[in-house]
């Protein structure tokens, strides 16, 4: 059985509230190891590039059936989804600002997620793009996920 969770905006961004939102993620864990809940799964993103995806009908080989497609190029109110500007509200991050909220996130999850006997599951920054509108995405290359695994020594 898992579940899944999105990290709050608060702690991605390392903004008032994080270490509050911190510890209700860490409540959450321990309730799902009591509940029986042996993945947690989460994402990490300060904004997910969705506005690239687009439903693609195949006429030809599939016979009418249809799949999901991304296209940076693709455009979204005449703007390629490889130049949409930072939403309004959003800050502009460094990627070491971005692996500084993450590394601290995973040193006071992680320790948690093992008392309780969750296993936690990142998913990668889907679509892996470098850059999603604006901010750095950090989970979208190998090295990004050398980096992660080698913050916390945790099974």
């Amino acid at each position: 059985m898992w579940y899944l969770i999105s990290a709050p905006d608060a702690v991605v961004r390392g903004e008032d509230g994080r270490d509050q939102a911190i510890e209700d993620m860490k409540t959450s864990l321990r309730a799902a190891g009591e509940a029986g809940i042996g993945v947690v799964e989460y994402n990490w993103y300060v904004h997910r590039l969705k506005e690239g995806y687009y439903e693609e009908i195949d006429g030809t080989d599939r016979i009418g059936a249809g799949y999901t497609a991304f296209d940076l190029d693709h455009e979204v109110d005449g703007v390629r989804v490889r130049d949409l500007p930072r939403p309004d509200g959003v800050p502009a991050f460094t990627r070491d600002e971005l692996w500084e909220h993450y590394e601290h996130f995973l040193r006071e999850v992680m320790p948690v997620a093992e008392e309780a006997g969750v296993r936690m599951a990142v998913h990668p920054n889907d679509p892996p793009a470098a850059i999603s509108r604006g901010n750095p995405q950090i989970m979208g290359s190998v090295a990004d996920w050398k980096r992660m695994v080698e913050t916390v020594d945790s099974p």
